[in-house]
């Protein structure tokens, strides 16, 4: 079942210019693969308004867990 996922964060927080929020966004990318392949999940596809400091993506997924 598709499924989106809607992120936002505030400027200050953006791994643009926060240093801490881009070593927790690189870490977290580098493991996205194993964790969708271990939920069964696959991305179908992600967009980032940057100025607005929004994402999201839309999933396949078996379950919302």
């Amino acid at each position: 079942m598709l499924r989106m996922i809607v992120m936002s964060h505030g400027p200050d927080a953006c791994a643009g210019v926060n240093l801490d929020s881009l070593d927790k966004a690189r870490n977290g990318f580098s493991q996205l693969s194993t964790a969708a392949e271990a939920k069964q999940v696959t991305v179908q596809g992600a967009w980032v308004y940057a100025p607005a400091h929004f994402i999201c993506a839309v999933i396949d997924a078996p379950n919302p867990m």
